[in-house]
């Protein structure tokens, strides 16, 4: 469904934007996939931001960077932070 979409706003009388967004959400949702069949986890129709905080909880740091151009470099940094600190936090418990 999301392919039809892009196609259309891809057409004459389509938006450009809204097919660079729809192809956006087709890879995010392709990403999403091969990450819960590696993972075995829930990970498909989870924000960018909650993608990118999961990777970085499981350790898939490198998996997370993939992300980065997808979200501002502030934006990425603090989820980083953050999952860092849920890391901390987890080893204390």
């Amino acid at each position: 469904m999301l392919k039809k979409a892009e196609e259309t706003f891809s057409g004459p009388d389509g938006n450009a934007f809204f097919a660079d967004l729809t192809k956006d959400q087709i890879e995010l949702l392709k990403f999403q996939q091969g990450l819960e069949k590696r993972q075995g986890k829930k990970i498909v129709d989870l924000s960018i931001g909650d993608t990118i905080f999961e990777l970085i909880r499981s350790g898939a740091h490198d998996q997370a960077e993939r992300l980065k151009k997808s979200v501002s470099e502030k934006r990425f940094w603090c989820i980083k932070i953050k999952g860092f600190v849920w890391l901390a936090f987890r080893s204390q418990v």
